[in-house]
């Protein structure tokens, strides 16, 4: 979290590093001693300090990260129920425009897409890995969203691979931003 709140401070830029698990809350309140993991988003602002209860976006790890790190976790956490609620969606007011932060896994949900849709955001951010890419370009192009970033997972972790390939594009499939522009420029960068 210091490396990326001095990084954000030093250039003077918004960070969203992605989406992290790590242990959030207790599974009852009597014992403090066990954690829910949870997958949560950071937003770096390069005029406030962010903490690690500053999350953007919270929800309860995949069926595929629970299995993944049944090895890691007690038997207790791993049987513990939520006692967080999940926040799928995230609204940002950066400087520049208006975003919406999601997991791609909730796309696949038309309740969903009409609550994305009710927001009038004006750039998407879909973190994850998955299959309903398809169905966000094609959404994207019909919507009136002036840019999509798709944050891909890159490397490996517990024996799964992750090829990245994360990007930023217009609602017309064209990268952006082109060259000579004047909009604001939107990096996405593996560390």
């Amino acid at each position: 979290m210091r490396i990326f709140s001095n990084l954000s401070k030093t250039y003077g830029v918004y960070i969203l590093p992605g989406s992290i698990l790590m242990p959030i809350g207790e599974v009852d309140s009597e014992s403090h001693s066990s954690e829910v993991w949870k997958e949560v988003v950071y937003i770096f602002d390069p005029n406030k300090q962010t903490s690690l209860k500053d999350y953007s976006l919270i929800r309860t790890p995949t069926t595929l990260w629970t299995k993944n790190l049944a090895a890691l976790r007690s038997p207790e956490i791993a049987n513990a129920s939520d006692t967080m609620e999940n926040k799928s969606l995230v609204i940002h007011q950066f400087p520049f425009a208006r975003f919406g932060i999601f997991y791609l896994d909730d796309f696949q949900n038309p309740e969903f897409q009409e609550k994305l849709k009710k927001t009038f955001v004006s750039r998407l951010i879909a973190i994850g890995e998955n299959s309903s890419e398809t169905q966000l370009k094609e959404w994207t192009t019909k919507s009136n969203i002036e840019s999509t970033i798709r944050t891909i997972p890159s490397g490996s972790f517990l024996d799964k691979s992750y090829g990245g390939g994360s990007y930023i594009k217009t609602r017309y499939g064209l990268p952006t931003p082109s060259v000579n522009s004047r909009e604001p420029l939107l990096l996405n960068l593996f560390l």
